[in-house]
């Protein structure tokens, strides 16, 4: 249902000479914001775990493998997903390696557009359209 809303709008725009349609980019700002640390040696000992056990690193979600897609710029490339929203976690709380998901980026913006999903409701929606 949330398909078919998107595509009409997208159909009821009107066609127009995409070289007429321009806006400015490429300003330098400087911007200041919170951050929260994430730990990049996790992420590499999460993948180490999971290339030791399968011998390949696929999205937890959709079964994608960047290496068979992309070849050898495909090898050892895979996101990471905090299982548990970092914006929910308290100061210095610890994570494991099973609070980390590997996901393709598709799979990861999903994710994150619906901070509420899981892994299996994104898998159970993925199989629904297909």
């Amino acid at each position: 249902m949330q398909n078919e809303t998107v595509l009409n709008e997208i159909a009821s725009i009107e066609d127009t000479d995409d070289d007429a349609y321009s806006a400015k980019e490429g300003t330098v700002l400087l911007k200041w914001h919170k951050y929260r640390e994430r730990n990049r040696k996790l992420v590499q000992k999460k993948k180490e775990s999971v290339l030791k056990k399968e011998g390949h690193l696929a999205c937890q979600v959709c079964g994608f493998r960047y290496d068979r897609v992309y070849g050898s710029l495909g090898n050892g490339y895979i996101e990471c997903h905090h299982v548990r929203p970092v914006h929910l976690m308290k100061p210095d709380e610890r994570t494991t390696l099973n609070d980390l998901a590997l996901v393709c980026a598709n799979c990861h913006r999903m994710l994150h557009r619906d901070l509420t999903l899981s892994l299996e409701e994104l898998k159970r929606k993925l199989k629904q359209e297909i």
